[in-house]
């Protein structure tokens, strides 16, 4: 039994190294590429995303938005790193799914990125930006961290004047 147990846990592992071997093909399609960031499967996901940006495959922007969405949903801002590189996400409306989800950390990183975090879309997030979901949320913390950045700003921009 415990020699079971152990072959098992080696194909496991196996199957979990060997990410050239998966089958490319079934993941470039949508609903696919959403389970993978549901999962949180940041190798499987940098292969599909280089493979579909060197075939010049393009998703929708409600596509991009339901990936941040999930991106932020699982916390991981690699990523949001990643789906930049597939498609430059300075653009889109980054701080409202920020402060949907209370992502304290990932403020300075955005910067970094190029996405903008004080905008707000009529078509995300029914029109609320990263301060409504800060007074929605009660998020005292991730409010004092957004004007402790907006100082910031403020003063590099005088600054550089």
């Amino acid at each position: 039994m415990k020699n079971k147990i152990l072959e098992l846990i080696s194909q496991s592992n196996e199957k979990k190294d060997d990410i050239n071997n998966i089958n490319i093909n079934n993941y470039m399609n949508f609903k696919n590429l959403k389970i993978l960031f549901e999962n949180n499967d940041e190798k499987k996901i940098k292969i599909i995303l280089e493979k579909m940006k060197k075939i010049k495959i393009k998703l929708p922007d409600e596509e991009i938005y339901e990936l941040i969405d999930l991106t932020c949903r699982v916390r991981n801002i690699n990523l949001l790193k990643l789906l930049n590189e597939f498609k430059l996400l300075k653009d889109f409306h980054i701080g409202p799914f920020i402060g949907k989800y209370g992502l304290i950390s990932w403020l300075e990183e955005m910067p970094n990125i190029g996405c903008e975090l004080f905008t707000k879309s009529e078509n995300i997030l029914n029109n609320k930006n990263i301060f409504d979901f800060c007074l929605i949320n009660n998020d005292k913390k991730l409010l004092k961290n957004l004007f402790n950045l907006m100082t910031k700003i403020m003063i590099k921009t005088q600054k550089n004047l």
